[in-house]
């Protein structure tokens, strides 16, 4: 095949995928995006998603039912170091972080969208090695069920939190 042949095909391929662009362009901005925020749906996942509580803001919520022992879910952290996690603290993440090793972290995945309890039903365990949390269920959790941690990392430990909690150990929402 002559390279002007060649050069040909390639422009048809090219106007082909310009075609292809301009379709999905056209289906954007057949979107119609409100600037009022409406209602917001659950993230949801084949385990877990996260979605309204009752308890306070979000949380998350079993998508299937776990067996007692059995691991929900393996969060990998972002660890701040020590020199820096006075500073995560003073601001809203604070709220969000877990102590790790003298400093802090972020859990990623649903790990730092977990709410508290001192009757939780599940715990959660730090693996230092892999740099990971993980959330273990302490008793059999029924879909749709929330999934609730003792944020003081014992689930019989009913020394206060940071923050006001009803009579049964459920964060109170501020709200």
């Amino acid at each position: 095949m002559p390279v002007t042949d060649t050069i040909d095909v390639l422009d048809d391929d090219l106007e082909v995928i310009d075609e292809h662009d301009e379709a999905e362009a056209d289906a954007a901005a057949e979107v119609d995006v409100d600037d009022e925020a409406e209602e917001w749906g659950p993230i949801e996942g084949p385990a877990l998603r996260v979605d309204q509580s009752e308890i306070h803001g979000t949380g998350v919520f079993a998508g299937r039912r776990f067996e007692a022992e059995a691991l929900m879910e393996r969060c990998p952290v972002l660890v701040v170091p020590p020199s820096q996690a006075k500073r995560v603290v003073g601001t809203m993440l604070g709220d969000y972080v877990y102590e790790w090793e003298g400093g802090s972290v972020v859990a990623l995945g649903f790990g730092s969208l977990y709410n508290h309890s001192r009757s939780p039903n599940a715990r959660y365990e730090m693996d230092y090695d892999l740099e990971e949390i993980h959330v273990v269920a302490l008793r059999v959790i029924e879909e749709g069920e929330e999934i609730l941690v003792n944020y003081n990392g014992d689930p019989t430990d009913t020394s206060p939190v940071w923050f006001e909690v009803d009579e049964d150990g459920n964060e109170l929402d501020p709200a």
